[in-house]
Formats: C-alpha cells, structure tokens, sequence
C-alpha cells in the first residue's frame, strides 16, 4: 500500500491535472479506512476535471461513509451517468419526466428498482413515504423474485415485475430507487426507519411456527455467505468454518438461511443445527419462506448480505458481521446503523480478522442467552455498564436484574427489557408461557408487569407455571410491581386477548402467611401460595378509578369506601389496580 500510494503522489505531481491518480489514489486510501484523505483526493479528481462522474460518485460514496448526507446524495447520482466505465445503472427510457424533488400530491409516480435485493429490500422503505407525500398512485418496477415478498409494503398501488417494465402506463414522473434520498434530502436523522415494513405471509408463517414449536433454545438463523456474482464476496463474507465458534454455545439452536445449503450446514452446525426438512424456499416463491422462518427466530447473525436486509426490514434482531472497510451504507466504526434500530453491527478489527470477530459474537451471545445482556445493547460504555446483569468481564459477575416484562416499546434505564414481539425492539425477545426463562434462580431484584399479566396463563396450570417462574428467578425480598386491567373495566372485557383477571384479591392468595391465617380461621379462599409453594406479600396496593369518580372521590362527595363498595356490584368504575408485591424466600 506504501508503495502504490508513493506511486499515485509522484504521478499527481508530475501531472498535477491527473484526475484518474487522484481519484484511485481516493480509493487506495478508503481502503486503509483514511475516508477525509480519500474524500479530499476525490473532490481534487472532480475539480480537475468535472465531466469525470466516476470522480464524483466516489465523492458520493465517501461523504456517505462519513455520514455526510446531505452532499453525498446528490454526487451519488453520478452513478447512472452515461460515461461511467463498464455503467450497470441504466435509467430506464420513459415518455414522462423523472422526478427531481417536485410536489408529488395528486400526482403519479414509477419507481425504478436498481442494484441488488439487498438494495431493493433497504431502499423500498422510501416508497410509503411518497405516499405519504400525497402522491395519487405509486407503481414500484421491482426484480420479478422480490415480488411476491414486496406486496407485505404499504403504500404502493401497484408493483410490476422488471420483466414487464415496457408496459408501465404513463405517470407522471419516474424515478431510480437510490435518487429518493436526494429528492428529498434525506439526513443520518431523517432515515425513514420505521420497522418492520416487511412482513411474513400467514400461511408460511403458520406452516414455519408449527415446525418449530418442539424446538427449545434460543433460536438463531445464520447466513454465512452472498452472491458469487459480487466481485468482493470474498472479503465480506466469512465462509460457513468461522460459525463452528457459535455452534458451541449453549442453549443456542441454528436455523440456515441460505438457501441451497442445507447438507452443507447440517454437517457443520452438528447437534446446534436444526433441520427443517427441506432447503429453505424450496417449496415456495424467493424469501417468502426464509421471511416466515426469520419471524420465528430470536436473532438472525449473517455477513453482509440481503438477508440482514429482510431480516431488519421484518423487524427481527440482526448482528450484521462486517469486514475491515465495510460497504458505505454501514458507514464509519458504527456499531448501530440509522437504516434498522434493530441492527447492531460487529466489524473486523483488523483486515480478514475473522477468528477475533466471532470471538466476540460468542461471546455476546453467551451472555444474551444466559439472560445477563440484551440482544440490542445499548450503544456507548457508561449505558452498557448500567445496564442489568451486564457483565464487565464474564457472565459470573453479572449484576441482579430488573426485568420490564412485557415492556412493549418502553425503555427504562437499568431495566431490560422483555417482549414477545419483536417489533418493539426489546433487549429479550420471549414468550413468557414458556418455560423456563432464561435467568438463573435468584437473579433479579425487581419486576415490572404492566398491564400484561391479564394476557397470560388462560389455563390454570399456564398461570401456575407462570407464578411459579417468577417467584424462581426473583431473590428473597424482590419487589415486583404490578399494574393490570380491572376485569369489570370494558378496556378488559373488549380485548379477546385478556384471559386472566387480575385482582388484589387474587395475588393475595399467594401469601403465606395469609394462607396459614385463613386456615386457621376456616376461611373458603385457596391457600395458593401453600398449595404452589411461593409466598410474596402485598407491600402496597392503589386503585385508578375512572376519572368521574376520582374527581369525586378529591371533592368528598364519595369516600374510598364507597367507591370500594361500587367497584364490586358495577362496571367501569375502576380502570386499574397497581400493587407492590415483595418475594418472601428467607428460611425456605
């Protein structure tokens, strides 16, 4: 590299007006990841001379690493000018006018696809937000495989296969997928990164959930290698042999998602491969099955390919493996990406240092699975440290846990957590009715089930199982925090999914000294926490009245009593109860 750099300075200074040296002395100097060295010699290469576009979509590609959006955007649009060499970017020839930014409401636009899926998958985001912008009809001219699966994406009126492009109607305007961030500007902050946008078809995704429901562990697909086709294949991809590293990690189960790879995979992954029966998308139309199974999953892990593209635009959470100088949409020494919030980003450290790299992500994925680090962590040191039962070294000396259960989209600082649903980007993905959690007994110290306890345990031995986790992971004098629906509240009544009433009079049932109390003086109530053996005791406990009468109850007209007395003979009194119950284990 010293040399061929020393060479590309002496050529400049023989011929100052040497654009091309300037230009590949830009790219030899993007290689070693000097990208404001590189970004300076290709702004020289255009001045010298600027009819040379190669210069400046070279330009575009380096303001872009540096996330320089607002320039990069429009020097890319030199990527389709006609005197690119070897130019693979061919606009498409149409009788209307191609879109430059202008109002779109009441109008019509095609949109061109271009490039690879990959590319298609991250940049058809965009095609809802021209809807947004009051356009009448959006016609996307998308890769004829890609098609089936694009038809999830809301806000396109029609999609017609690349193959059939010459009969796309008049519209208004045209334009290329990659020209959108220009026409609107797009920054590092305004990426439209609303997830998921893609989602499974029912029926593939149904047909996946039932080969996977006797599968246990922690379930994560894998793709290890891209097209051939791309010339620097070879350098992003890592090969199947680095993931023997991730095979052994315990509790972890292996999903292929590559397809015509399943001989291949089984024999590698050994025990940790899981086998559906069948190369993946063998029986149906391209990633339609990969998407069902991904939404199945609890992480996908794959070189930089279009599967970490679909897996992030269904909202899954990814760990993209990148090399030494990554593609420019990962940008700079990044570990997250504004494309997909549900993406973190392992990178090379040094070039080919693939054995150091899945070093790190078996590491990681340890403690994810050992329940001691979320999935998604958070993105700089101080946030990590704080973060419960992270481990500065090893999982051993992992902190005591606080667990936001069915947490939804709410962050809470020194809280993980814990969500069925994916799209929530929560730190854990996991379905609470199956047992056991991935934490150790003993290991948290505080619990939080916001409105979500009247979801579960529909069948008595569900919510048997389920009280029982929870007094096995908490330590003695845990405190858990319970908010739910009040089951003659409407809110519980109209939502199918609320199957288990929630009432003080309930969660008193697991208190043991209260049961012992009741028993004595023959009272008829279920000595649960005796009979299941568990005991936490009601530290606190409020009502949230429906407004009317909260503000009846703060004039005097009504006293807690009556409200007490009404709550129990009528509907739509109370909203909710919010208690405090306290893990009693000492002695046990």
């Amino acid at each position: 590299h010293e040399e061929s750099e020393q060479a590309y300075h002496k050529a400049i200074e023989v011929n100052p007006g040497y654009a091309v040296a300037y230009k590949n002395l830009g790219l030899l100097l993007q290689g070693l990841k000097r990208f404001e060295e590189s970004e300076i010699c290709f702004r020289n290469a255009y001045m010298v001379d600027p009819a040379y576009a190669d210069a400046n979509w070279s330009l575009g590609m380096s303001l872009l690493y540096q996330g320089k959006f607002e320039e990069g955007w429009p020097c890319y649009e030199s990527r389709y000018d006609p005197s690119i060499e070897g130019r693979t970017i061919v606009p498409p020839e149409c009788g209307f006018p191609q879109w430059q930014g202008e109002p779109l409401r009441g109008k019509s636009i095609a949109v061109w696809h271009e490039q690879a899926l990959g590319d298609d998958i991250q940049f058809c985001r965009f095609l809802p937000v021209l809807k947004e912008l009051g356009a009448s009809k959006v016609t996307f001219v998308c890769k004829p495989a890609l098609k089936p699966l694009l038809q999830t994406l809301p806000g396109v009126d029609e999609f017609i296969s690349k193959d059939d492009a010459a009969n796309v109607p008049v519209h208004d305007y045209w334009v290329l997928f990659f020209s959108i961030p220009t026409c609107l500007k797009t920054t590092v902050d305004t990426v439209p990164a609303k997830i998921p946008y893609l989602s499974a078809k029912d029926i593939y995704r149904q047909a996946v959930a039932a080969k996977l429901n006797h599968v246990d562990g922690f379930k994560i697909g894998i793709c290890w290698k891209g097209s051939p086709l791309y010339l620097a294949d070879s350098v992003r991809s890592p090969g199947l042999a680095p993931f023997a590293r991730l095979f052994k990690v315990s509790g972890a189960k292996f999903f292929t998602l590559l397809q015509a790879s399943r001989d291949e995979f089984l024999r590698a992954a050994g025990a940790a491969g899981v086998d559906l029966g069948h190369e993946v998308d063998e029986a149906t139309p391209a990633f339609e099955e990969t998407a069902a199974l991904i939404s199945q999953l609890d992480l996908v892990i794959s070189s930089d390919t279009s599967i970490v593209h679909l897996a992030g635009a269904l909202g899954k959470p990814v760990w993209v493996l990148l090399p030494y100088v990554a593609d420019w949409r990962w940008m700079i020494d990044r570990e997250d990406t504004p494309w997909y919030p549900n993406m973190r980003l392992f990178r090379q450290t040094e070039r080919g240092g693939w054995t150091e790299l899945f070093e790190r992500v078996a590491s990681r994925l340890e403690r994810v699975i050992a329940g001691t680090a979320p999935v998604l962590w958070p993105l700089d040191a101080t946030a990590e440290a704080a973060q419960p039962g992270m481990a500065a070294g090893s999982a051993t000396a992992a902190a005591p846990l606080r667990l936001n259960l069915g947490s939804g989209k709410e962050k809470i600082p020194g809280w993980l957590s814990v969500d069925n649903d994916a799209g929530c980007y929560p730190d854990r993905v996991l379905d609470l009715e199956k047992f056991p959690w991935p934490w150790q007994d003993d290991s948290v110290e505080e619990m939080r089930c916001n409105y979500v306890l009247e979801r579960l345990g529909e069948t008595r031995d569900t919510y048997m199982a389920l009280v029982k986790e929870i007094y096995r992971v908490c330590r003695d004098g845990a405190q858990i925090h319970i908010r739910a629906l009040h089951p003659r509240h409407d809110d519980f009544i109209a939502d199918p999914y609320h199957v288990r009433p929630v009432t003080v009079d309930g969660l008193q049932l697991f208190d043991q000294t209260l049961n012992r109390a009741g028993m004595a003086g023959k009272v008829l109530t279920t000595p649960l926490g005796i009979r299941w053996g568990v005991d936490f005791a009601m530290e606190r406990r409020e009502y949230i009245w429906e407004t009317a009468f909260q503000d009846k109850l703060q004039r005097g007209i009504l006293t807690q009593e009556q409200l007490m007395d009404m709550m129990r003979a009528n509907n739509n009194v109370c909203h909710s109860i919010d208690v405090t119950l306290r893990v009693v284990k000492r002695g046990k």
